[in-house]
């Protein structure tokens, strides 16, 4: 079990490295603005350290920590579905269900098969009392729910139709 989250953990690690440096490679066009050196475009933090802080502060309910930590992911790694996914979740958490829309748009747009991000993002449509915003995120679960006999995914889909019937009720994750 230990083996299996310490692989997990490298896999996560190295898949923001690889974004880092990807989105390094890509962050110097010259679009109308002066070209940076790549010195200039290497962050001055490890983004894997951040976002394991960021995880450890949404653990400890520091929400606005994490928040801050998720962002400066964020800065060297704008498509990562996970910083962005666990952004949203800290702004929905500390009652900042506004700014949890974007980040949990994009978590989705990055990683469709995120259905927690959908059950999130329609639980903070919920709160905001946009239902009909709401329900079509339920609906595409419902459907995804009725076509997966026994899928990977079951479980987080049952998780997400619950986050969405909590804050139906007024309850918050």
């Amino acid at each position: 079990m230990k083996t299996m989250k310490k692989v997990i953990q490298l896999v996560v690690y190295t898949s923001l490295l690889l974004l880092c440096i990807t989105s390094l490679a890509y962050a110097g066009g010259d679009q109308g603005r002066k070209s940076r050196s790549l010195s200039e475009r290497i962050p001055s933090f490890d983004p894997v350290v951040k976002y394991q802080e960021g995880l450890t502060h949404l653990q400890n309910k520091e929400y606005n920590k994490a928040q801050k930590a998720f962002k400066k992911v964020l800065t060297v790694a704008r498509k990562d579905a996970n910083s962005n996914y666990y952004l949203g979740i800290a702004y929905y958490a500390d009652d900042k269900s506004k700014k949890a829309i974007k980040p949990l748009k994009k978590a989705i747009k990055y990683n469709k098969k995120n259905v927690l991000a959908i059950g999130y993002l329609a639980a903070v449509y919920q709160k905001l009392d946009k239902s009909e915003d709401a329900n079509e995120q339920k609906t595409s679960l419902e459907s995804l729910k009725a076509s997966c006999d026994n899928c990977a995914q079951q479980n987080d889909i049952n998780k997400a139709l619950e986050l969405i019937e909590n804050a139906t009720q007024g309850e918050q994750a």
